[in-house]
């Protein structure tokens, strides 16, 4: 038979994980659900990248009519009031619209708030045959060990080159050592997996990158390797390690002394900086325009909001990202 004290531990149990699931179920994402989600990531892809790609009609301000994207076989079994309802109420993890939308002459429109780097369409206008650049890039991709892109200047290219690697699962250092060239100015590794010769590569053979994307890199990037990477790359003014967990307010100090001309840096959800390393990097980089750090764990006491306040209105081109 039990005991009274085995008795009430087995009930404090029950009551913390009924709590624990509670707390889960309160902070569960409202587009966790496999429908929501399927849709959601469909309306992303298309409204972000693939609308020019999936044939559909794209103006200069990336609005697209909600009937044509109806016509797109991903889209096809969604009705319009379902695409709508999803329009007006998908938010960000930050609690922002995704989604505008407007009518005009009795036809609704809708494009994506977020950045939208639309893909070329892969065929001739009003046909099925395969664009000539398409199928070179399709082939540069698949063979890249083979080739040396040094020499292009076309920035377009060459992200969507090591855009294609990624998404195949095939960017690795032989592919990278490729991609990499002095002419080379900006280059997106967000959630690419790197090794130290990846980034040793980089450091050596792109020594004049502007734009640098390592977000999610947190696995492998720290303090010491980021000091490293500023060191031989000090034509960078676009740096984003957002998530590289690892990272403190040393890199923060790093930036401000080898970085000085930096204009956008991403430092979001880190949660090793202290107000005081925030208030030193903007003192500092007198050319920064847009800081990131969004879910940073940051007290916000009166006092730094005070002098963020201070700095932001004295710098009306400074922006700075916390919520």
């Amino acid at each position: 038979m039990p005991s009274a004290k085995s008795t009430s531990n087995a009930n404090g149990k029950e009551r913390n994980d009924s709590q624990s699931a509670k707390n889960r179920e309160e902070r569960k994402d409202p587009y966790a659900d496999p429908k929501n989600s399927k849709l959601g990531k469909r309306l992303a892809y298309l409204l972000r990248y693939g609308a020019v790609k999936e044939g559909l009609t794209v103006s200069s301000r990336g609005y697209v009519k909600v009937t044509d994207i109806m016509t797109v076989p991903l889209l096809s079994t969604y009705s319009e009031e379902t695409l709508v309802e999803e329009f007006d109420k998908a938010v960000s993890e930050r609690g922002h619209k995704r989604y505008e939308m407007k009518t005009e002459n009795g036809v609704v429109y809708v494009r994506s708030i977020f950045s939208q780097r639309f893909e070329r369409y892969p065929y001739h206008e009003g046909t099925k045959v395969v664009r000539l650049l398409e199928m070179c890039l399709q082939y540069v991709t698949i063979n890249i060990a083979d080739y040396s892109l040094e020499g292009i200047m076309d920035e377009y290219i060459i992200s969507d080159i090591v855009r294609r690697l990624k998404r195949s699962k095939r960017l690795n250092n032989t592919s990278l050592a490729s991609v990499l060239s002095p002419d080379l100015e900006q280059l997106d590794l967000s959630d690419a997996y790197l090794t130290m010769g990846s980034l040793k590569m980089i450091m050596t053979h792109s020594p004049n990158l502007k734009i640098l994307n390592l977000k999610f890199c947190g696995y492998l990037i720290n303090d010491e390797l980021l000091k490293r990477l500023m060191k031989n790359l000090p034509h960078l003014i676009n740096l984003n390690v957002c998530q590289c967990t690892h990272l403190t307010g040393l890199s923060l100090r790093n930036v401000a002394k080898l970085l000085p001309a930096i204009q956008a840096l991403n430092v979001a959800r880190i949660e090793n900086f202290k107000e005081a390393d925030i208030l030193k990097c903007l003192e500092s980089c007198k050319e920064l325009r847009h800081l990131d750090i969004y879910q940073c764990n940051l007290p916000f006491t009166d006092d730094f909001c005070t002098k963020l306040v201070t700095i932001c209105q004295a710098r009306p081109k400074l922006k700075v990202i916390e919520k």
